[in-house]
């Protein structure tokens, strides 16, 4: 809070009027016997009233002593006034009886006065004998204009329309920031505010806002009434500058009062009086008090709850446009579901004016679970509730509104009962008598203004609840955002952030203010000080203008490289200088994109490279497009090779393209435009050339065997989704494709999927060949890539996933495309900066990176895993069990429907003899415990034994299949299961549900679950192909 210094009694010169001084004027002064003052509260502050005295001497130039004697603090008590923004010190002044004013003075022969505080500049002029005038009436509310309630007070003349005409104050006081409430004195005070140490405080929206504006702002009251003309009507103020004379134009101000609800008691706030915020306290609950223990009632109460929904629904009209475009308006009925029952509700809400030819545009509104039906109808039809009692809502109600938070309709948001129906109460206004005069200088640079509250006439209501946020909590709160940073900031992290506490003395922003509780206020600040940063927003039009401050530094100082804006699609391109520099060094390049940096549509794509020396992954690249088709990757791989070039004078190249670079491959994800558009802007640039090194640049798909490389856990990915819809020999068939070697095997594998006829398999093959490079890709036998190179390049994209994860602790996530870039910049000058300190002193940044240790740690983590997979394997055996059982019951109904189907057309054929279900026709060979499907035929399938996934002899290779060597087709549409159906009955758990199901009995059965040819033979040990 500012500093706030009082002067009680000092000698004010503060006039009204339409005229300039016209005549000199002499005030009267008092003796040089300077008394102690009588301390007297007056509203939160104190002013000092001296003892009359019996008469006043005539003081001249030469002994007229000192005028502001030194009265320590430890003589006077000093209080504090809150109310006022800040303490305020009583101090000794003057008295002063009531002073004629005099013709004939002249105000440049008279000396300046030592008197200290802000007036002690005013200039001392000559004493006049007092002149006689009536003695006011004594009480609150008795002041006027031209009188005060004190003898001893202060009359200033100044040449008013009769020219003598002026007012009167009993004290003077400082204040440097407007107050949240002014109080109400028993006599009159004139408050000095000047802010012209803070003026930021008058800055508004769109333009700097006045002085008397910004005290309106601060203020939790409500004021009404002229602002005042800057041309007619100006007051002549002398108080403010040493006496001379200032124009103010005037602003009288009327409490707005407050808003009641016509259902409240007749004796509601009667005998209310505030003259102070302190005093106030016991008011202060007719307000919070009812407010809190009104939603403690009413949020347990069945029929407040069913009243609440009814609000929200009549309150709204449907919003549905026909076919002129115009909104249905039609209000909430309840209707009744034509099927039963919808989440245990019989009706739902819907639109008045909907008819059967409408559809699903009307307004449709399910009745919540917490709201009773049978309450909700009485509400509709206007009965009264008789099933529940009423009385948490009757009675009366004690709501008190703010003129500003007032509803559109004026409906007061309490739930009122009247004779068990509800009823409406309407709000209505309440006048308060409380008035402010405020003085404001017509120079719109002079910024302050005097405060005069009318005396003796208080508020007649309670202090409102403190929504409003002072200029210094708001800039206080902004202070803390700042240094947390603005880009990417929430108020969560801010009001988290150590800074913040530490800012605020360990206190909670919401602890500082009351109004600070309320999460839109903080939000207010933080957007506030977004817009004061990004004038331009946050969106491409902010990114073109940083784009146009870039070009215009050096190229070593760029960030942003080029911004590509088509009709649909957007693409930055960012390389950091420094970082650009080592991509020279790295053996590979690993790309990825990531989804979560940027607020909508626009995704970031990276580019990283490992950095031998400093064993450290870097993130050289960074580009953001709201596109990813195979054209947009053109754009961004042409402008990351073109940045790169520009940056370092060198063209990046691969090396089995160019002898000089050291990029042995590229390394991504089964993106297929995005391995695309590395091959055609490899075409478009020209990186390679045929007649130098042999390698042929006739399509993408060729240039692409040679250089990229598909990440294993993402082609494992793929396969893992596969595995709830096939068996686990096709499941382990398909994951051990990378690891194939010859090609037989291969071959084997092609045939394999091929023939598949499981629908998942089907579009999985599909989109693996698809793109002629994308196997090899996988593949270290089937790549043209040279084995060495292969070798030394990662099978996976962890580490770019890893940093992913690093920079969305760092930068956030869900961020504007400019805070994305921008928090994106900073976060690349830092990694430069640490990997230049590292190469300066020879200290890595972790020294536990080296591929031995990293080769010690994923051995370290395999075992821990293995052990969990392990336990959960054993933990999950049940539910494994359940989801057989599931898949199990499914094929079941669907070989009953076929058996009903083929049924059908027996008996339409009118054939004498049933034929055979060809579902469970099997030639049954020798019941086998092995878990590979068997066929007829002499085939060798001991061969085909699933993939072997030992951490220590590694995935066994699929030789070539004799299965693959004559056509096959499907028996069935879905693989066999491997479902035991002899344990599962057997289960202590599951047998009588497994009964049930299968037989439509609890008892014991001791058939098989299916008749088939021979008692002893499985249908799940049938191979899902036969020979055609």
């Amino acid at each position: 809070m500012a500093s706030c210094t009082a002067f009680c009694i000092s000698p004010i010169v503060l006039g009204l009027g339409d005229l300039g001084l016209g005549e000199d004027a002499q005030i009267t002064w008092a003796d040089d016997d300077y008394a102690r003052p009588e301390i007297i509260h007056v509203g939160l502050g104190f002013y000092s009233r001296f003892p009359e005295p019996d008469e006043a001497d005539v003081v001249s130039d030469d002994d007229r002593g000192d005028p502001s004697p030194d009265i320590s603090a430890d003589s006077y008590p000093v209080k504090s006034c809150t109310s006022y923004g800040a303490p305020l010190r009583l101090r000794g002044g003057c008295h002063s009886d009531e002073s004629g004013l005099e013709d004939g003075a002249d105000e440049s022969d008279e000396p300046e006065s030592d008197s200290a505080g802000p007036s002690s500049k005013r200039k001392r002029k000559t004493v006049q004998p007092p002149r006689p005038r009536k003695r006011p009436s004594k009480g609150k509310g008795k002041a006027s204009d031209d009188e005060s309630d004190s003898e001893t007070a202060i009359r200033v003349t100044l040449g008013g329309k009769n020219g003598t005409k002026g007012m009167f104050v009993d004290e003077e006081s400082y204040v440097y920031d407007a107050p949240e409430f002014w109080d109400v004195p028993a006599h009159r005070v004139a408050i000095i505010l000047d802010v012209s140490d803070t003026p930021e405080c008058l800055q508004g929206d769109r333009k700097l806002i006045s002085v008397d504006a910004y005290i309106k702002k601060q203020c939790q009251d409500a004021w009404t009434g002229p602002t005042g003309s800057k041309k007619t009507g100006l007051a002549l103020v002398t108080i403010l500058d040493e006496g001379e004379v200032t124009q103010c134009r005037r602003s009288n101000l009327k409490c707005n009062g407050f808003y009641t609800c016509s259902l409240a008691s007749p004796d509601h706030l009667l005998g209310v009086e505030r003259w102070d915020v302190e005093s106030d306290i016991a008011t202060q609950e007719l307000i919070s008090r009812p407010m809190f223990e009104s939603k403690n009632d009413k949020g347990t109460d069945i029929v407040a709850i069913a009243t609440a929904f009814y609000r929200s629904m009549t309150n709204q009209h449907c919003k549905a446009k026909g076919d002129g475009q115009f909104e249905c308006g039609g209000h909430a009925v309840m209707r009744k579901y034509r099927t039963g029952k919808s989440s245990g509700k019989h009706h739902f809400i819907g639109c008045s004016n909907w008819s059967d030819g409408d559809g699903l545009s009307h307004r449709f509104t399910k009745i919540p679970p917490q709201v009773r039906e049978s309450i909700l109808q009485s509400l509709f039809r206007g009965e009264e509730i008789t099933e529940e009692d009423t009385e948490v809502v009757e009675g009366y109600c004690s709501a008190i509104i703010h003129p500003s938070h007032l509803p559109r309709n004026k409906q007061c948001a309490r739930i009122h009962y009247r004779d068990n129906k509800s009823v409406v109460g309407h709000l209505e206004a309440q006048t308060c008598p409380a008035e402010l005069l405020i003085l404001i200088p017509v120079d719109e640079n002079d910024l302050r203004a005097v405060v005069i509250p009318k005396a003796g006439v208080p508020h007649n209501h309670p202090a409102f609840v403190r929504t409003k946020t002072p200029f210094q909590v708001a800039h206080k709160y902004k202070k803390a955002a700042e240094i947390t940073g603005v880009i990417g900031q929430t108020t969560l992290r801010i009001d988290k952030a150590p800074s913040t506490r530490a800012l605020l003395d360990g206190k909670l922003p919401q602890e500082i203010h009351p109004s600070m509780v309320n999460n839109r206020k903080r939000r207010e600040i933080l957007q506030s000080l977004r817009a004061a940063n990004f004038p331009d927003g946050t969106g491409m039009k902010a990114v073109l203008r940083e784009f146009e401050k870039d070009k215009s530094r050096n190229i070593g100082d760029r960030y942003i490289h080029s911004v590509i804006m088509q009709a649909d699609m957007d693409i930055i391109i960012t390389v950091n200088p420094d970082l650009a520099e080592l991509v020279h060094d790295a053996s590979w390049i690993m790309v990825d994109t990531t989804f979560a940096v940027v607020h909508g549509t626009t995704n970031e794509w990276k580019l990283l490279i490992w950095l031998k020396g400093l064993d450290k992954r870097t993130v050289i690249g960074r580009v953001w497009s709201n596109k990813a088709t195979r054209e947009a990757f053109v754009i961004v791989w042409n402008g990351i090779f073109e940045a790169i070039k520009s940056i370092t004078g060198k063209l990046l190249n691969f090396k089995v393209f160019s002898k000089k670079s050291s990029l042995l491959g590229a390394i991504g994800d089964s993106e297929g435009a995005q391995a695309q558009g590395l091959g055609d802007v490899i075409i478009l640039r020209q990186m390679n050339t045929p007649q130098v090194n042999g390698v042929p640049t006739v399509t993408v798909d060729s240039i692409l065997l040679f250089i990229w490389k598909t990440c294993l856990v993402h082609f494992k990915r793929g396969v893992f989704k596969l595995e709830a819809h096939v068996d686990d020999y096709v499941f382990n068939c398909l994951l051990g494709f990378p690891y194939l070697e010859t090609s037989e095997e291969i071959a084997a594998y092609h045939d394999f999927c091929q023939a598949s006829t499981n629908p998942k398999v089907q579009s999985w093959w599909a989109h693996k060949i698809s793109y002629p490079w994308l196997l090899p890709s996988l593949n270290r036998s089937l790549t043209q890539m040279s084995h060495l190179h292969w070798d030394l390049t990662p099978g996976d994209t962890n580490p770019i996933e890893g940093s992913h994860v690093q920079d969305n602790q760092v930068n956030h996530t869900n961020l504007t495309i400019l805070e994305a870039v921008l928090s994106a910049r900073a976060y690349d000058q830092e990694t430069a900066r640490i990997i230049t300190a590292s190469k300066a002193s020879g200290v890595m940044e972790n020294g536990n990176n080296s591929q031995t240790a990293r080769f010690s740690a994923q051995a370290r983590r395999q075992a821990p895993s293995r052990m969990k997979a392990t336990e959960k394997a054993s933990a999950d055996g049940g539910k494994e069990l359940r989801g057989k059982l599931r898949k199990s019951q499914q094929q079941i109904a669907t070989r009953d429907a076929e058996i009903k189907r083929l049924q059908a057309e027996v008996d339409a054929l009118q054939e004498h003899h049933r034929a055979p279900s060809p579902l469970f026709f099997v030639d049954s060979p020798p019941n086998s415990p092995s878990p590979i499907p068997r066929t007829r035929g002499s085939v060798n399938y001991h061969a085909l034994s699933p993939v072997n996934d030992s951490p220590i002899a590694g995935p066994s290779r699929l030789p070539a299949l004799d299965l693959i060597s004559r056509p096959w087709k499907p028996r069935v549409n879905e693989p066999s299961s491997d479902f035991d159906y002899e344990a599962a009955l057997k289960s202590d758990v599951l047998d009588t549900t497994i009964r049930h199901i299968a037989y439509g009995t609890n008892d014991p059965i001791d058939v098989p679950m299916y008749p088939v040819g021979n008692p002893d033979d499985d249908i799940l040990a049938s191979d899902p192909y036969t020979p055609s």
